[in-house]
């Protein structure tokens, strides 16, 4: 199975739709359309897409990683390209918010997630983040309980792929561990300085607005 280091998301002709341009290591192309799927042929997509990004050199070689249900409280990295994903708890828009955002932290790109989680199309990665900084992390508390009886609990902390050494700035730490600098600036500007309580699954009522704007779907996470 290709392991791809840059995806691309790419509306169909049609406007129906969109498709998933990827490229791996070996500088292969890929798509998720009929065309390319069935006939591994190159596609209008991946001529579309290799004509934007041709003159552009990757400044770093970054494999995205393969995710793995778990009983885990969040996202966490089991191995380089090994990303241990927890179940979802039924009808909790704010914990797969969670989720997407630590996805990202870790290398995900946004069009994959997308179409892992089945996402509307009408959101936006940026729409997650601003939901999680303003309300926290929602994460599994109790760890020896299993995933269906756990209560969640909501931290101030950013799910960050690897410790921060002392005096790293964003850049540096960004440059080091391969999470992307926007998001490596966003973090360090909002590191916690106190974790909050357990919060009760009614003060997730506040959430009803943002809910409404990230839609309603919602799957449990798979391999």
């Amino acid at each position: 199975m290709p392991k791809w280091i840059q995806s691309f998301e790419v509306p169909s002709t049609s406007g129906q739709g969109r498709y998933i341009v990827s490229l791996d290591k070996h500088g292969t192309w890929g798509c998720s359309c009929p065309h390319w799927k069935f006939r591994k042929a190159v596609c209008k997509h991946i001529l579309a897409i290799r004509e934007q990004v041709q003159q552009t050199v990757p400044r770093h070689e970054r494999v995205i990683p393969i995710c793995r249900a778990a009983n885990v409280p969040e996202v966490r990295k089991e191995q380089d390209d090994v990303l241990l994903v927890p179940l979802l708890p039924l009808n909790d828009e704010h914990f797969l918010a969670t989720v997407i955002v630590d996805l990202l932290m870790h290398g995900l790109p946004f069009p994959v997630i997308r179409q892992r989680y089945h996402l509307p199309a009408s959101v936006t990665q940026h729409q997650y983040l601003t939901l999680i900084k303003h309300q926290g992390r929602r994460i599994y508390g109790d760890a020896s309980r299993s995933s269906s009886q756990r209560t969640c609990i909501i931290s101030q902390s950013w799910n960050l792929p690897e410790p921060c050494l002392p005096g790293e700035s964003p850049q540096h730490y960004s440059e080091r561990t391969g999470c992307p600098e926007d998001l490596t600036e966003l973090a360090f500007s909002h590191l916690a300085t106190s974790p909050l309580a357990f919060a009760p699954a009614a003060d997730l009522a506040n959430l009803a607005a943002p809910t409404q704007r990230l839609g309603k779907r919602r799957i449990l996470a798979s391999d």
